[in-house]
């Protein structure tokens, strides 16, 4: 060191004089880029960052014999660096910087005998980067690693790509598991940077993340599109006997559905904006939730209601108990068997629509009784043996003032169903991909 050093009086805190500014050739060597933390908007990179320039106070070469190097390497070459001046180089864009320290320092230091300097470290940095998540999944994200001096200004020093070799290096050994890097061509002409009146060089590193739509594919996109499709099978589950299995279904896909659009999202930035994968997963829950909404609306609609008024010649009407059965219409709750049906007004839901027996509906012995602890019509019994006072009263006063209405046909709303949801979800995935797509193209 006391050779390359041949001056008593060298400052290391002095930069070097020059006619004009500090020229610091740099060339980088990226050996890793990852993990990228996108809930941070930070991503890891690893590099070799070597810097050249020219320090007159170390020419030790009397000008006629080609230049000597001299090798410090490791903790020599620490040593070395923190004897001599060396750039404060920083990197504007990074959070947190680590220097490579084990099992032995990461840093050399080579001299030249006419005052030529190189130096080189290994640097860990988290750097930041605004990445707009706009068209997520189908995203590419621009970032960028910024070089510059803490202290010097423009006129003090001037950063500049090394032009004897490529400025930006990266190694091949490395893949990141759902981006594929890109590095453009680093700005040629160092950049101004205006702070506090002062003007400082800096150098730029372009780097772009294209994201592989593939792992959303099969992480986010397909489970979506499975959950609409099991949805479906409602349709397919005849109302008769399958009210609990069809509202088990819906409830359960809405649910599901909730929970894939909240662990995805907990991955990703909070943001005002919304997503791409955001409407897709709006689509997809709008499908399952129109499903349990069909389900809902052929329960209403099938079942029977029943109206206070006057009564026509539609209604099967009750006026006393041992009134008579005079139509023969759809009735809710009474089968082709002549077997007792229940009264939804008592509590519990009677069958289908079904049509009196000739038989049954011309028997003037039809009467309202109680069975079981239900309300029931029965044909040929006779009124007053199965009737008590109170149940007469009972049955007069609920059956006599009301009218019944025919319940809408809704048979065919299921096997429309079957047709549409499926073809409008199509139509729907057909629109999304080809928008986004080009609209992430152009962007791009």
């Amino acid at each position: 060191m006391k050779i390359v050093i041949n001056s008593e009086d060298y400052n290391k805190d002095i930069i070097p004089i020059q006619d004009g500014p500090v020229k610091i050739l740099v060339n980088v060597w990226i050996l890793d880029v990852g993990p990228i933390r996108e809930s941070e908007m930070i991503f890891v990179i690893d590099m070799f960052l070597r810097q050249q320039w020219y320090d007159s106070r170390l020419d030790i070469s009397n000008g006629s014999d080609p230049p000597q190097l001299l090798k410090f390497a490791g903790q020599s070459g620490h040593r070395m660096a923190s004897e001599i001046w060396v750039p404060d180089t920083v990197f504007l864009t990074v959070a947190h910087t680590r220097q490579h320290q084990y099992p032995n320092d990461n840093e050399n230091v080579w001299i030249y005998t006419n005052g030529t300097v190189i130096h080189s470290n290994r640097y860990t940095c988290d750097a930041s980067c605004t990445m707009d998540s706009t068209f997520f999944p189908m995203d590419r994200q621009k970032c960028n690693f910024t070089i510059s001096s803490y202290t010097y200004d423009i006129n003090e020093l001037l950063y500049m790509w090394h032009n004897g070799h490529p400025p930006v290096e990266k190694s091949d050994h490395f893949n990141l598991p759902i981006f594929e890097l890109k590095l453009a061509k680093p700005r040629s002409q160092s950049d101004e940077s205006y702070y506090y009146g002062v003007s400082y060089s800096r150098l730029v590193i372009d780097i772009e993340f294209d994201r592989y739509v593939s792992y959303f594919l099969l992480d986010s996109y397909i489970p979506a599109m499975l959950i609409v499709m099991i949805s479906w099978f409602g349709f397919f589950i005849g109302r008769k006997n399958a009210t609990p299995a069809r509202a088990t279904l819906g409830v359960t896909t809405v649910l599901t559905m909730l929970t894939l659009i909240t662990t995805t999202n907990m991955r990703l930035p909070r943001i005002s904006y919304i997503k791409a994968l955001d409407v897709y997963f709006n689509i997809c829950f709008s499908f399952v939730f129109g499903s349990l909404i069909e389900f809902a609306a052929i329960c209403y609609f099938s079942k029977p209601r029943y109206q206070k008024g006057k009564h026509d010649d539609r209604l099967i009407e009750t006026p006393s108990v041992s009134g008579t059965l005079t139509d023969r219409r759809h009735i809710n709750g009474l089968n082709q068997q002549n077997q007792p049906i229940t009264n939804p007004d008592y509590g519990i839901q009677g069958n289908q629509s079904q049509r009196f027996e000739d038989k049954c509906a011309h028997n003037t012995d039809s009467v309202p009784t109680h069975r079981d602890g239900m309300c029931v019509l029965e044909c040929g019994v006779d009124s007053t043996s199965k009737l008590s006072p109170r149940q007469r009263w009972f049955s007069m006063k609920s059956l006599g003032s009301y009218k019944f209405i025919d319940t809408v046909d809704v048979s065919k709303l299921d096997v429309y169903s079957r047709y549409c949801f499926p073809i409008l979800f199509i139509c729907a995935n057909i629109i999304y991909w080809c928008l986004y797509q080009l609209n992430s193209n152009t962007t791009m």
